[in-house]
């Protein structure tokens, strides 16, 4: 008799204990596919990063062909619109130091 009720407990224990093994091992492998994925996700985004970079480039690239295909008189229009462009940076600039200058004397 006592040998029967040592047994069944010993079988409630192995269940038990097969049980928490399966639970565990599905944790696990749950943690290892998030982990998966959220590389995958990283490696995503890393190349969508680069593929954007590219893009840039590329588009630069075809910006300055374009630049030497054109005529010189182009270039020269290019050019003063560049200037103008600049101008007006500086300009901006100016305005903004002054503009700081005069907060600064008024505080």
């Amino acid at each position: 008799m006592v040998m029967m009720t040592t047994m069944r407990m010993m079988m409630m224990m192995m269940t038990t204990m097969r049980m928490m093994m399966m639970m565990m091992m599905m944790m696990m492998m749950m943690m290892m596919m998030m982990m998966m994925m959220m590389m995958m996700m990283m490696m995503m985004m890393m190349m969508m990063m680069m593929m954007m970079m590219m893009m840039m480039m590329m588009m630069m690239m075809m910006m300055m062909i374009d630049m030497m295909m054109m005529m010189i008189d182009d270039m020269m229009m290019m050019m003063m619109m560049m200037m103008m462009m600049m101008m007006m940076m500086m300009m901006m600039m100016m305005m903004m130091m002054m503009m700081m200058m005069m907060m600064m004397i008024f505080d």
